[in-house]
């Protein structure tokens, strides 16, 4: 019994350790940045995709849904959030976002409701065609959203009047406050008996039905939840760039989140995390080198999905993944035998 409290006691300081170190990390993420030349911009960027990633992650990587088209509610929320403030309230940023976040959130769950009906492949096709609808209507609405032109003119104006988030340091820290709460929430989220069932949903759906639970409504409340994180991501990314543009909405942009949720690894918290900060670093540095990066990002994911399907953190860390390295010392110690 000694030893396993010790065990455990260990486990708790490592787990202290690790969390304090990535907080600390996270504090001084634009200064680490501007070491390698890079910018606060940039490292802003990274936390607010990596919200978006985990968020998707939740359909992906915890329920076992794919959905091609979720940039189209990072869209609307940026555009929610950017018509509110233009329209009805130029010098408060909270109220732009919460109109966002929630508007989003609704209007997802409505679509949601009718989309959760089709399975597989066929809710991928959907998910697709709704965000491609919701991009036209965007680009093509030229009086209320701009066009092809976007909307400009949003303003970081300080919270409740006396805390400036102006400077890029300052929203900064704003962001990434956001981010540990969500991070935390969606930590309480998957370990909790509700994200218990959707994993179980993931392995095996068919058992899941004959165990009693209502599928369907689990999956609905995944997506809900999965939107309402892109909301908090777009919400945010309207006022880095202090303006919004269609093709945030666009399939590519969908892709992406999908390719940073397999690199950093889809069934675990902190790999869309990871995975956001690398592929948004790369497309940076890559861009300033050449127009062509998206086929460099490609070929790196070609190479995560051959050689590591379970992503960065499934290859260092989960046994049964099929890491290279780990085979080659298990066939070294069986020949050994």
């Amino acid at each position: 019994m000694n030893l396993m409290k010790k065990m455990e006691s260990k486990g708790k300081t490592g787990k202290t350790v690790l969390y304090t170190v990535g907080i600390l990390i996270g504090v001084f993420l634009p200064f680490i940045l501007k070491l390698v030349g890079s910018t606060t911009f940039l490292a802003t960027e990274m936390i607010i995709f990596a919200i978006f990633a985990i968020g998707f992650n939740l359909l992906i990587g915890f329920t076992g849904i794919l959905s091609f088209g979720h940039a189209a509610w990072l869209g609307v929320a940026s555009y929610s959030c950017a018509l509110f403030q233009l329209n009805f309230t130029q010098n408060s940023v909270l109220l732009p976002m919460l109109f966002g976040i929630i508007f989003t959130t609704l209007v997802g769950a409505i679509i949601g409701k009718l989309i959760i009906k089709t399975r597989g492949i066929y809710f991928a096709y959907v998910t697709i065609a709704v965000g491609q609808l919701i991009f036209f209507i965007v680009f093509r609405w030229t009086a209320l959203t701009g066009g092809e032109n976007g909307l400009g003119g949003i303003k970081r104006v300080p919270l409740l009047k006396f805390i400036n988030i102006q400077p890029e340091y300052n929203f900064y820290i704003f962001v990434f406050i956001i981010f540990l709460i969500v991070l935390i929430l969606m930590k309480i989220i998957v370990n909790s008996p509700f994200g218990k069932v959707l994993q179980a949903i993931r392995e095996n759906r068919t058992r899941a039905i004959f165990v009693g639970y209502d599928v369907k409504s689990y999956e609905l409340a995944a997506f809900i939840i999965s939107v309402f994180y892109a909301s908090v991501a777009g919400s945010l990314y309207a006022f880095l760039l202090n303006y919004v543009f269609p093709e945030s909405l666009h399939w590519t942009a969908s892709g992406e989140v999908v390719i940073m949720t397999l690199i950093g690894g889809m069934h675990y918290l902190f790999g869309p995390v990871i995975g956001a900060f690398i592929v948004t670093f790369l497309k940076d540095f890559i861009s300033s080198y050449t127009d062509r990066w998206q086929i460099v990002l490609g070929v790196i994911f070609v190479v995560f999905v051959l050689g590591s399907p379970e992503g960065i953190l499934g290859f260092f860390g989960n046994k049964k993944a099929r890491n290279p390295f780990r085979l080659k010392k298990k066939v070294k110690k069986e020949s050994k035998s």
